[in-house]
């Protein structure tokens, strides 16, 4: 009996052991010194991706790198497979997220498929280039070697170019779709070479993710070529490009369960893409180009066309991409999406955006003469904050305006103007200040301290590009991120500029 219970007691100990054993994934590593130089860091960060957008943020693992070069991770998976990206922190120039090892200018995030069990040795070399050996590592190989393939070469991009610029709209079409076959076509073979050390849902993961990623890199840029060529036809012949090329089955869709298609990193940011291109390039105003007409049209075409965890997974696209565009919008839809989410990891992701980008950020900044002044100084007041750098000829066109918006409203104490410098040298800000060039006598001009776009103030808005804008209410809510551009040639612009301000200055606070 005795000789029984210690068998049983160590069949549950070793099965506890390798349940513990299996959820773990282990990386570890040297990185070349000339990497961590270029960077200016000695910290790795592997991001665990849930979607591959460029405003996606993922949940972040930082690991130290030794004198050495040397670094090590154990991640506890909660998921069987996990897409994760090789990232650090470029300290020498903008303090911004960036991949390493990175093959080529791909729009969306490069990340590797992991499988739970996997012990991967990487070896980043001092091109950049990376190796991967150990457990799981023939799929790191794999998937290094597809990345390597560019879907439109440097060549092939600069002949499609010549014909655009040659105004010969539908040959640069033509040119561009014949490359993308045959670079899909070579990438599948590489991926065929590799069937037999994978399962079937490795490889099924891979095949999505090589059509789908090469294919957004052809679909993203159609929207370009309506500011590079002006005549009439342009917008029609670019409809009928899209229509037919939607239309195409490269993915046979039967042939794979919509937890494959969700689970891919790139399909659903490619039917993401598509969705919104139709919306572009069917679009009535000029901002439309750029994001089509309205957040509601795209929302709801998601909502009612899709199902299931790939509908689950494309809303919380949606609001990760026009969120910037959108943000009272995507605001008010919010709810409505987390309401009908099912898939509990797409829905937390969603809740933190809420929690994050639709709530105003806690801010203490300094101004020229070093005092703080934080959010909660502002009780009870209308808050605009323009953001800016040194150099930006847009913050000036900006500022020029709002200099007469700011005369408009100076005499009246409910309202605040703010502006944020992302400049890293107090220095240079400070000069700027005194120009008149970016800011007005009637603002208050905070610094980051050094931070630059780093710094949490601008990451929680997840901001691309300047000048940005936030309006915040009386009671400290975020009223939206996304305002009309006041400079904007179209005047509706600044009369929206201004209704928002109306609406918000009657409203009482609580």
């Amino acid at each position: 009996m005795r000789n029984l219970l210690i068998i049983i007691i160590t069949i549950i100990f070793s099965f506890g052991f390798n349940v513990c054993k299996a959820q773990n994934i282990i990386v570890s590593g040297k990185i070349d010194s000339s990497v961590t130089n270029l960077y200016g860091s000695k910290e790795l960060i592997l991001t665990i991706k849930s979607t591959t957008n460029s405003d996606s943020r993922g949940q972040q693992k930082k690991v130290a790198i030794d004198s050495s070069g040397n670094f090590y991770a154990r991640i506890t998976a909660s998921e069987t497979l996990l897409y994760i990206a090789f990232e650090m922190i470029d300290e020498n120039r903008e303090k911004l997220l960036r991949n390493i090892g990175r093959t080529d200018n791909r729009m969306l995030s490069e990340v590797y498929l992991f499988q739970v069990g996997d012990s991967i040795k990487v070896n980043i070399n001092s091109s950049g280039a990376m190796s991967f050996t150990g457990i799981g590592s023939d799929k790191l190989n794999c998937q290094w070697k597809i990345f390597n393939i560019s879907p439109l070469p440097k060549v092939a991009a600069t002949r499609s170019g010549e014909l655009l610029f040659a105004k010969q709209l539908n040959e640069s079409l033509t040119f561009s779709d014949k490359i993308l076959n045959s670079t899909i076509d070579l990438q599948l073979s590489l991926l065929e070479s590799y069937k037999s050390k994978f399962s079937n849902e490795i490889y099924n993961l891979l095949y999505l993710d090589i059509i789908s990623s090469s294919e957004y890199d052809i679909i993203r840029p159609l929207r370009q070529i309506t500011y590079s060529l002006k005549e009439k036809d342009t917008r029609l012949i670019l409809q009928q490009y899209h229509n037919s090329y939607s239309k195409r089955q490269r993915i046979e869709i039967s042939n794979f369960d919509t937890i494959y298609l969700a689970k891919s990193a790139y399909y659903a940011e490619l039917l993401f893409e598509k969705e919104l291109n139709y919306f572009r390039l069917t679009s009535t105003s000029k901002t439309g180009i750029e994001y089509g007409d309205s957040f509601v049209n795209i929302f709801e075409t998601l909502k009612s066309k899709y199902h299931g965890i790939l509908r689950d997974k494309l809303l919380l696209i949606c609001f990760e991409r026009l969120n910037r565009f959108y943000s009272a919008d995507s605001k008010y839809f919010i709810d409505d999406a987390l309401q009908i989410m099912n898939n509990n990891k797409y829905k937390e992701v969603l809740t933190e955006i809420k929690k994050k980008q639709y709530a105003a950020f806690p801010f203490e900044l300094q101004d020229v003469n070093g005092n703080i002044h934080a959010l909660n100084d502002f009780k009870g007041k209308l808050i605009i904050v323009d953001f800016w750098f040194t150099g930006c000829v847009g913050c000036i066109s900006l500022n020029q305006k709002m200099s007469e918006i700011i005369e408009k409203y100076k005499r009246n104490r409910n309202i605040v103007f703010l502006t944020v410098s992302v400049d890293k040298d107090k220095s240079v800000w400070a000069k700027s200040i005194l120009s008149g060039k970016y800011t007005s006598s009637e603002t208050i001009n905070l610094y980051t301290n050094g931070f630059g776009r780093s710094h949490p103030f601008i990451q929680n808005y997840n901001f691309k590009a300047y000048p940005s804008q936030i309006l915040i209410g009386k009671n400290g809510e975020l009223i939206t991120s996304s305002p009309p551009r006041p400079d904007a040639p179209d005047p509706s612009n600044y009369r929206g500029f201004i209704d928002i301000i109306e609406t918000n200055l009657n409203k009482s606070a609580k």
